[in-house]
């Protein structure tokens, strides 16, 4: 070993077999001068188990250096070639093994190198009085730019986020250049040129601060600007600023924000769309089920929409980034005229086609393509509900001008289906009475319209009555007047609105994502249209047109009830591989919107196995599944972080609950307050009050009428299914 450090400290050729020996022992296969003649350079196969400074600690100490400079320890280094008389000594087997022979190298007798993308085969600059961290070899890091769109040799980072394995059928590497090109846009730069000089720096820092950062450690993101800044980074400044900026602001025990969540759900779909895509490429399909190249820089693109009939054409000369909120705005209405269908569903009970969904956006963000779809949908509704309306307006005029004692006839019930959001309780409960088993429909342009309608029309009246629809099931109201419906009524009622995401977050608050309305509604966003150009929309053809109203002839026509075994397999399989990942990540926000999430995957399967003549074709399938995932995510991502909040408001009154369970289960089944008193006689009276009343607000207990000679109120505890609470 002594030979060997001198030859390491003198910059003398190696060649006595000793040293070569020692060479072997350490897994050192390459020594030569740095390019400026001052500086030693080792590459070492780094043990198996260690970090890249872990490594270069323990080769550090081999050779017997002391000094250590610890901030060299990234891989974004780069290696010049050198002359020949500056190689000290190569080992040019073992130095390009590595690449060739991948799978046998766990055959070597020697500390194996770490995997590629872990720093394998490491170079560095050393000056001849200390001993550097290594850095990445050129074969890993060329600085060539890698576009998503040509990814036929991608990069390889090690190992994702959460431990999860980059390499997987997303193409890892393409993420993350999603990732940084998506927090770009999000950064406000998407048209800047982040390369020019004088800017560079501040748009890292801007990108590294909007997600980047949390969503690609140091390593990876060292890689990707490699590719999308490439002059930058060759600069000492470019890496010395990642490398402060993790060392200082990263921390991975934070939880994300709406917005990270939000890019890394949009990077993961455009990754696994692109391998799809490419996927795609290399089979014989026709060019109707050809899809468009994704675009690259964009945070609103969604899943490709397989050709479902009627649901297509309704899509056409819409934008790319705007069909799949149209497609959730029209699903309700087409569902609407498939009422009287029912389908076995993967828990065995039969169900009916409930839909509702909400689409949002920022003012002005296009929302009303939407409605044109719709209108085309409700045309043959409304033409069926103008008879009935025009012999409402009769009875009513007749009603206004008739002469005292004048006998009236009964007020006609007449089928009208289409009815305004706004609609009061009393009227719909009538127009429900009257709907002979069909389901009605609404339609709303703005959601705050909703919001704001006092009465019996408001959102908070009817937010009972919307979840109750979702599975057709029964509600009413008894009133003495005769001036109000009174009845009970099934209820079968599928709407849409558009609003913005104000208006959204006044309607969904607390109490209507808890009590289970959020998970029944598909809600789907608008792509953002912050600084974007205008979308251009096509003329939809007279032949669209007329698929259109086929399709709504189609659903009409069914009746009755329509098996699907292949799309309840798939469904079922689809909602327990989500259990899997749920219980693995304990998210418990994606446990409970799961469920419902392949409940409305399930009915939108079954309304395009119903376009589609009744059979389960693969498109189908997909269908169903792209919807059940998409609504999945649309729900976590919009009301996750308020679920959230409430399943750790509910934990925090269960432990205050919990603290005096063992008095209440020590009490009588009667007692008072004294009772609780002579168990806790570490409280006031005050107190003792307190917990009284939590326990009648909990259910727990019940006042008993005051007899003569009571000292104090009296309470009994709630017994539910011969069990005390």
């Amino acid at each position: 070993m002594e030979t060997l450090k001198e030859h390491l400290f003198t910059a003398t050729p190696i060649t006595d077999e000793e040293t070569m020996a020692a060479l072997q022992r350490l897994g050192i296969v390459l020594v030569h001068k740095t390019p400026s003649g001052e500086g030693l350079r080792l590459v070492f196969v780094i043990p198996e188990g260690m970090g890249l400074v872990e490594g270069q600690q323990w080769l550090a100490q081999q050779i017997g250096l002391k000094e250590f400079d610890e901030a060299c320890k990234d891989l974004a280094r780069c290696s010049f070639a050198v002359p020949e008389e500056y190689v000290l000594f190569i080992d040019e087997e073992e130095l390009f093994k590595e690449q060739a022979q991948q799978p046998q190298q766990a055959q070597q007798p020697h500390p194996q190198p770490l995997s590629k993308g872990e720093g394998s085969d490491m170079l560095q600059d050393n000056p001849a009085s200390s001993y550097n961290a290594p850095a990445i070899t050129p074969a890993e890091h060329r600085g060539e730019a890698l576009s998503p769109a040509e990814h036929s040799t991608p990069l390889s980072f090690g190992e994702g986020k959460g431990g999860e394995a980059v390499g997987g059928e997303a193409a890892p590497a393409v993420r993350l250049l999603f990732v940084f090109d998506l927090c770009r846009e999000q950064a406000g730069l998407k048209d800047v040129d982040i390369n020019a000089r004088g800017s560079r720096h501040n748009s890292l820092l801007a990108i590294l601060s909007v997600g980047a950062a949390r969503l690609l450690s140091e390593a990876e993101a060292m890689a990707v600007v490699a590719q999308r800044m490439p002059d930058f980074f060759k600069e000492p400044d470019c890496r010395q600023l990642i490398h402060d900026f993790y060392a200082k602001y990263h921390d991975d025990s934070k939880m994300m924000s709406t917005t990270v969540q939000r890019i890394n759900a949009r990077a993961e779909q455009l990754a696994k769309q692109q391998q799809s895509k490419d996927d795609k490429a290399q089979e014989d399909e026709s060019e109707e089920e050809t899809a468009e190249t994704v675009t690259t820089q964009s945070t609103n693109a969604f899943p490709d929409i397989p050709p479902i009939p009627g649901l297509k054409q309704s899509l056409t000369g819409v934008p790319e980034q705007m069909r799949m909120p149209a497609l959730c705005a029209l699903l309700p209405m087409a569902a609407s005229y498939a009422d009287d269908v029912t389908f076995r569903y993967c828990d065995g009970r039969e169900q009916r086609l409930g839909l509702m969904s909400i689409v949002v956006g920022e003012q002005a963000s296009g929302k009303s393509v939407c409605k044109d779809i719709i209108d085309l949908w409700r045309g043959p509704m409304d033409e069926d509900d103008e008879q009935g309306r025009r012999k409402e307006d009769e009875w009513k005029k007749k009603r206004k001008n008739r002469r005292a004692n004048e006998k009236l006839d009964p007020e006609p019930e007449v089928l009208i289906r289409d009815v305004p959001i706004t609609i009061s309780c009393s009227t719909l409960l009538k127009r429900l009475k009257n709907a002979q088993g069909h389901t009605l429909y609404s339609f709303c342009s703005e959601l705050d319209t909703l919001r704001k309608t006092n009465g019996a029309g408001s959102w908070s009246s009817k937010y009972d009555i919307y979840r109750l629809a979702f599975d057709h099931d029964e509600w009413g109201q008894d009133y003495n007047s005769d001036q109000a419906e009174s009845g009970m009524v099934s209820v079968g009622y599928n709407w849409t609105i558009l609003g913005t995401y104000g208006a959204l977050g006044k309607c969904f608050k607390g109490e209507n994502i808890e009590n289970g309305l959020s998970s029944r509604v598909i809600v789907s966003e608008m792509p953002d249209s912050a600084f974007a150009p205008m979308p251009t929309f096509q003329d939809r053809k007279d032949r669209d047109a007329q698929a259109i109203l086929e399709a709504v002839n189609t659903l009409r026509a069914k009746h009755g009830f329509i098996d699907t075994p292949r799309l309840r397999k798939a469904i079922a399989s689809w909602v327990e591989d989500k259990r899997q990942q749920a219980m693995e990540r304990i998210d418990r926000v994606m446990d409970t919107y799961r469920r419902r999430a392949a409940v409305i995957g399930m009915r939108c399967g079954v309304v395009a196995c119903l376009l589609s003549g009744e059979k389960e074709t693969k498109h189908v399938i997909d269908f169903a599944l792209m919807m059940a995932e998409y609504v999945l995510q649309e729900q976590c991502r919009l009301f996750g972080d308020v679920l959230r909040k409430q399943y750790a408001a509910d934990a925090d009154d269960t432990r205050r609950n919990s603290k005096n369970r063992a008095v209440f289960d020590r009490l009588a089944d009667t007692f008072t307050s004294h009772d609780i008193l002579a168990l806790k006689n570490d409280i006031s009276d005050a107190a003792a009050r307190m917990i009284i009343k939590r326990w009648r607000e909990a259910g727990w207990i019940e006042p008993l009428p005051r007899q003569k000679g009571d000292k104090g109120h009296k309470f009994k505890k709630v017994k539910r299914n011969n069990v005390t609470a």
